[in-house]
C-alpha cells in the first residue's frame, strides 16, 4: 500500500443515505474531505486508490460481510500509516462493543450521535494515527542507529583484535579464562617471552567494561608488544605505559595491572602488582601466600611516584600463580554476599586445575547467575615453565670482545635527563650484542645510579621511606632538589672482557660527588614488603656477581658476568 495518505479524507462505509449525509455535514465543517461507498465490493478498492486518514464503517454493512474485509485494511496498512477504523451501529451498545472487540476495531460510535461526539471519535482516532506514526519513523530511525553500530562494533573488534590475539605467546605451564560483560573487554592479558627467556604475563584491568574501557586496551597492547621486542625492562614497560595513559585517559578512566616475571634459567619469579588484587600463589602444602599492590592503578599519577621494586621468589617448580581481576572476587550471590578471598583460596588451595575449581565455585555461589564485570583469571604451573627453554637460536650472536665506555653528567644533564640509563644500556647493546641480558644490566644500572644521584649527589635520607606516606614525601623531595640542584656530578664507568666466545664480564664504577657513607658498617637487611628502602640494592646484590663500594663510599662497583651459547654449540 502506497503511504502517501490523504491526511483528510474520510472514507465513509454505509447504506443509509441519511446518515452520510449527518456525516459529511458534521465532518465537512471540520475541513475533513469524505468519500462514501454504499458496497462492500467497491469499499476495498476505494481504500487502496484513495489512501484515506480514517475509516466509519456500518455495522449491519459488515455483518453480511463475507470476506472479513477488516483484517484486508488492517493487512493491507500494516507496516504503512495507520489507518484507524470506527465502527458504527444503531443496533444495542453491547452487541456493537462485542463486535468491535472481536474485530479488533480502533473505536465505536453509537448511532444516533451528535455533533461534538462523532468530533471527538475523529479527532481521538487520528491523534492516535498521528502517533503511531511517529513511533513507526521513530523505531525505523533507531532500527538504522542499530545496524550502523553493530557494523561499527564489528569493525572496532576487528581492530581490538588485531592488536590483543597477536599480542600473546604460547608459555608452558599458562591457562587462562576471560569472560566479558559485554561485546568489548576492559580486561587485557598479554603473554609474552623476553629476549632474555623470561616469560611476562600481563593482567590488566580498566575501569569499567564495554567499549569506553576497550579503548584503552590498544595502545597498552602497542606498547608492551614493542618494549618487549626490544628488551625493555619490565620497571620501564610499567613506566612507559603509565606516563602514556596518565596523558592520554580522561580522569575517571585508569589501569589496574599486574605483571609476573617468570625465569627459568635463574628459577626465580618477580611481581609487579599496580593496583590489581592479590597474586596469589598456592603451594603444594596448601597454603596460599598473597602479594599486594604496592602502586596506584597506571594512568592516576605522574610516573616518578611509581614503587617498581617487585616481589622476588625464589621458585621450587611447586608453585602455582593465579592473577586475577576483581570480577570474580566481587561476585554477589542473591543475598549480595561477595565471594572473597578466602573461597578464592578455598578453590585453589589444593586443586591441580584451579581455574575450573574457581570458575565453578563461583558460579554456585553466585547461583548461576551472570557475573556482573569482565573476569579474567590467568594460572601458571612453574613446573612447566621451568623446565622449558625460551631463548632462542643465537645463530647471529656477536662474540664476547674487549672494550670501554664512560658517561659524565654535569648538574645540568642531571636536572635535565629522564631516565638516562635507558640510553646507556641501548650503548651496550651495540659494543655487546646480548638482549638475553639487557633487562638485568638496566635494573644494575638504574638501582646504582638512582642511588648515586638521590643519596650521593641529592643527599636524601632513605629512612624516610619507613615513615607513613614516607614514600610519596620522598619522591616530592627528591623532585624539588633535583630541580634546584647546581652543583653535582655522576660518571659512570663501563669495561667489558671476554671470558670465552660467548661469555663476558662487565665491570661497571659508578662514582658521584657526594659525601659517600661508612660502607663497612651497611647492615644486612633481609628484605620485608613493609621496608620501603635498601630493597633495590638487594635485587642488584643478586643480580651481580659482586657489588662492592670503594673509597668513601660514592664509588660503587658491580661485576656483571653473561654466558650464553648459541643453540647447537656445545663447550669444548
Amino acid at each position: 500500500m502506497n503511504n502517501h495518505h490523504n491526511d483528510k479524507l474520510i472514507l465513509i462505509a454505509d447504506q443509509c443515505l441519511q446518515r452520510y449525509e449527518v456525516y459529511a455535514r458534521i465532518l465537512q465543517t471540520q475541513g475533513f474531505k469524505v468519500h462514501w461507498v454504499t458496497h462492500l465490493n467497491a469499499f476495498f478498492e476505494a481504500f487502496l486508490q484513495l489512501h484515506p486518514s480514517l475509516v466509519i464503517m456500518d455495522l449491519n454493512l459488515c455483518l453480511s460481510d463475507q470476506s472479513d474485509l477488516i483484517a484486508k485494511i488492517k493487512q493491507a496498512s500494516a507496516g504503512e500509516a495507520f489507518v484507524p477504523i470506527l465502527m458504527a451501529s444503531d443496533q444495542g451498545e453491547n452487541e456493537l462493543l462485542q463486535y468491535a472487540l472481536a474485530q479488533k476495531v480502533d473505536g465505536f460510535l453509537k448511532v444516533p450521535f451528535s455533533d461534538g461526539v462523532l468530533i471527538a471519535k475523529v479527532y481521538s482516532l487520528l491523534r492516535m494515527r498521528s502517533l503511531y506514526s511517529e513511533l513507526k519513523q521513530n523505531r525505523d530511525k533507531i532500527h538504522k542507529l542499530h545496524q550502523a553500530l553493530q557494523q561499527e562494533h564489528k569493525d572496532a573488534q576487528k581492530i581490538y583484535e588485531k592488536f590483543v590475539r597477536p599480542s600473546s605467546q604460547d608459555i608452558a605451564g599458562l591457562t587462562s579464562y576471560i569472560s566479558p560483560a559485554s561485546i568489548f573487554n576492559g580486561d587485557l592479558l598479554l603473554a609474552k617471552i623476553q629476549p632474555s627467556g623470561d616469560a611476562l604475563i600481563l593482567l590488566g584491568d580498566f575501569t569499567g567494561h564495554g567499549l569506553s574501557a576497550a579503548i584503552g586496551v590498544i595502545p597498552v597492547a602497542e606498547m608492551f608488544n614493542g618494549m618487549v621486542a626490544k628488551a625493555r625492562s619490565v620497571p620501564e614497560i610499567l613506566v612507559e605505559v603509565n606516563t602514556k595513559l596518565h596523558k592520554i585517559l580522561p580522569a575517571h578512566l585508569f589501569f589496574s595491572c599486574a605483571i609476573l616475571q617468570v625465569s627459568p634459567s635463574q628459577k626465580k619469579a618477580r611481581i609487579y602488582n599496580c593496583g590489581m588484587p592479590d597474586i596469589l600463589m598456592a603451594q603444594s602444602n596448601g597454603i596460599v601466600l598473597h602479594f599486594k599492590s604496592r602502586n596506584l592503578p597506571l594512568g592516576v599519577v605522574d610516573s616518578k611516584r611509581l614503587d617498581l621494586y617487585p616481589d622476588s621468589i625464589d621458585l621450587k617448580g611447586t608453585e602455582t600463580f593465579y592473577l586475577l581481576t576483581d570480577g570474580v572476587i566481587e561476585s554477589r550471590n542473591p543475598k549480595g554476599e561477595m565471594f572473597g578471598y578466602h573461597r578464592v583460596e578455598q578453590a585453589i588451595a589444593h586443586s591441580c586445575n584451579g581455574i575450573e575449581s574457581l570458575i565453578q565455585n563461583a558460579s554456585t555461589f553466585c547461583d548461576g547467575q551472570f557475573f556482573e564485570d569482565d573476569i579474567s583469571i590467568a594460572q601458571l604451573h612453574t613446573a612447566e615453565i621451568l623446565n622449558y627453554n625460551y631463548i632462542d637460536t643465537l645463530e647471529k650472536l656477536a662474540k664476547a670482545a674487549s672494550w670501554k665506555m664512560c658517561f659524565h653528567f654535569d648538574a645540568l644533564a642531571l636536572r635535565q635527563m629522564q631516565h638516562p640509563m635507558e640510553g646507556v644500556v641501548d650503548a651496550i647493546m651495540v659494543a655487546q650484542p646480548i638482549p638475553s641480558h639487557k633487562e638485568r644490566l638496566f635494573i644494575v644500572l638504574d638501582e646504582l645510579f638512582n642511588n648515586a644521584l638521590e643519596h650521593g649527589v641529592l643527599k636524601l635520607d632513605s629512612s624516610l621511606k619507613q615513615k607513613e606516606d614516607g614514600f610519596l614525601k620522598f619522591l616530592t623531595l627528591r623532585e624539588k632538589a633535583l630541580n634546584e640542584l647546581k652543583t653535582g656530578t655522576i660518571e659512570i664507568q663501563i669495561s667489558h672482557k671476554p671470558l670465552a666466545d660467548f661469555e663476558g664480564e662487565f665491570t661497571i664504577k659508578i662514582h658521584d660527588s657526594g659525601e659517600g657513607f661508612d660502607y663497612q658498617a651497611e647492615p644486612n637487611v633481609a628484605p620485608n614488603e613493609k621496608v620501603f628502602s635498601g630493597r633495590g640494592i638487594m635485587l642488584t646484590r643478586s643480580l651481580c656477581h659482586s657489588l662492592t663500594y670503594q673509597g668513601k663510599g660514592n664509588v660503587a662497583k658491580a661485576v656483571y658476568r653473561w654466558n650464553l651459547r648459541p643453540v647447537g654449540l656445545e663447550p669444548a
